[in-house]
């Protein structure tokens, strides 16, 4: 679903299967205007874990695409934890298994062509990127940074990092 705005989308961008019409200098701005990601302002040992892995967790190609859109991966709009200690037999197994985190950026933009994550309702289908890294696009703007009137695209990502703090988090 695509919204008008007065704002300029000023080129486009393939990546794999879609292709998007973004406003890069937009987004560098907005993201340049954010002080930092969710996972900076919070001080659950979820993001204390996810926080100092940035750097690790998106695979290249990735960091290309960001950068392409305008995209600073630095500043998530939304990070979460989709573990449970309950989910595992012991602490030791606990912190040597990798866990689930997903979250998502925006840019200013329309997805052109490719797989929207709302077009089927019933299936969150995310493409994967490597064997821990998936992503996926919605033109969405829940947490964003951007003011209301700018169409976005939502992009959605999974990744399983280690555990690096050394402290359990109790259910």
């Amino acid at each position: 679903m695509r919204k008008s705005c007065s704002q300029t989308f000023t080129h486009k961008v393939k990546f794999r299967d879609w292709e998007f019409e973004v406003n890069s200098e937009l987004t560098r701005k907005t993201y340049a205007k954010a002080i930092g990601g969710f996972s900076e302002g919070c001080d659950c040992k979820y993001c204390l874990n996810y926080y100092p892995q940035k750097d690790e967790i998106f695979p290249e190609e990735i960091k290309i695409l960001f950068e392409d859109l305008g995209i600073d991966y630095h500043k998530e709009s939304e990070c979460v934890s989709s573990f449970s200690i309950s989910e595992f037999s012991n602490v030791e197994e606990y912190l040597d298994k990798l866990h689930g985190y997903g979250g998502w950026f925006h840019f200013a933009g329309n997805i052109i062509s490719g797989k929207d994550l709302d077009s089927n309702q019933n299936i969150y289908d995310i493409t994967p990127i490597t064997d821990k890294f998936s992503i996926g696009f919605r033109q969405k703007n829940d947490l964003s940074f951007f003011e209301s009137d700018v169409p976005l695209v939502q992009v959605e990502f999974a990744v399983e990092i280690p555990w690096i703090i050394g402290e359990v988090v109790e259910d």
